[in-house]
């Protein structure tokens, strides 16, 4: 058993971090819902429109990811990995650098510098030498294809519907606020980093 667990929204829980931020920048109101895809949809719908989120975005992933913490549950799951002995890749779509940042923050440094001062390389499954990034949604399946994993984990249904994605690859959708099984041969639906944990090791 090999697993590939998604970054962002999937390891890292940034919905308190984006409330914050877009608040900060005046770009909803403080009654807005403090979930990644309510800031979104209201960003969105507002006078800054797409770029507006963009901007948002690269400020949360980039500058200000240290407020962020792991989602619920996803340290346990590393460490039974660990105690299991099962091969863990994080493998994540982050490009370098944002488009509206060319040049400043390293998207993917700030990435490795949170997982660190998180404590997840300290005798946990995942190490710095099997974190994987992809400048593009193709790139991010081709590391999913190299490093032979049986089981990925994320938190967005696109990925498993990309047709590159491996058809023997058994997929789990990370998803805390859905309530309906996704409509997708070979993935299954975990609201709960606990509920993964039961589904890899079959609790």
């Amino acid at each position: 058993m090999v697993i590939g667990v998604d970054f962002d929204n999937t390891l890292i829980c940034y919905d308190l971090t984006f409330h914050q931020a877009a608040c900060a920048e005046g770009l909803i109101q403080p009654c807005t819902p403090a979930t990644k895809r309510a800031v979104r949809d209201t960003v969105r719908r507002g006078p800054g429109g797409d770029l507006a989120w963009q901007w948002l975005q690269f400020q949360v992933y980039g500058p200000r990811i240290r407020e962020s913490r792991p989602a619920p549950g996803a340290r346990d799951f590393l460490a039974r990995c660990s105690r299991e002995r099962v091969q863990v890749f994080l493998i994540s779509h982050k490009t370098e650098f944002a488009s509206l940042d060319p040049g400043g923050t390293s998207l993917r440094r700030a990435a490795m510098d949170w997982l660190e001062a998180e404590g997840f390389f300290e005798g946990a499954a995942l190490a710095p030498e099997s974190v994987r990034f992809g400048a593009s949604r193709a790139e991010k399946l081709s590391h999913i294809k190299a490093t032979g994993c049986t089981i990925f984990i994320d938190d967005l249904e696109e990925v498993f519907r990309e047709p590159g994605f491996p058809a023997k690859v058994q997929g789990i959708l990370y998803a805390p606020d859905q309530e309906d099984q996704p409509d997708l041969p070979g993935v299954t639906l975990a609201r709960s980093w606990t509920a993964v944990t039961d589904q890899v090791f079959h609790v």
